[in-house]
């Protein structure tokens, strides 16, 4: 019983190390992908939630059998990677706009005037930047007032 543990231990120790950056860096571009351009692919959504349960059935395969089991450091952030987060998610309400807009008839039914500006008037440009100027508040809106730790966490900090 006790060399079997021992053996387990010893296979555990010859598998490689996990790397998290690469699995970090791509579900930020997942997000990046459906945040950009849903307004251009909505069904882009449902696509990669089929992707998202094929990556974490390989996921749990890799950390099961490939890999050894990562070692856990205590964190208050994902440091980095949430600023990438907000900036792709302020760089989305940009790009919507400019493809709801200029690209596409999206906006004809919200804004009617606005299809006969689509040769980039400055009228068009003001109303697209004003547009976005209100998204852009109302996210950060929610951000300031839902953007909080739980209480229960408090207990652990």
């Amino acid at each position: 019983m006790q060399n079997e543990i021992i053996e387990e231990e010893l296979k555990e120790l010859e598998k490689g190390e996990v790397e998290l950056f690469d699995d970090y860096l791509e579900m930020i571009m997942t997000y990046g992908y459906i945040t950009l351009f849903a307004s251009a692919f909505p069904f882009g959504a449902f696509c990669t939630v089929c992707f998202l349960y094929i990556e974490i059935r390989s996921d749990i395969f890799k950390l099961e059998k490939l890999a050894r089991r990562p070692m856990s450091k205590k964190t208050h952030t994902i440091g980095t990677w949430y600023f990438a987060l907000q900036t792709l998610t302020y760089g989305s309400i940009f790009t919507n706009m400019m493809l709801c807009c200029f690209a596409s008839d999206q906006i004809d039914s919200l804004i009617p005037w606005m299809k006969e500006y689509r040769d980039f008037s400055k009228q068009a440009i003001l109303m697209v930047v004003l547009i976005e100027h209100v998204m852009m508040f109302f996210v950060i809106m929610f951000k300031f007032l839902y953007d909080r730790e739980p209480k229960w966490l408090e207990v652990y900090a």
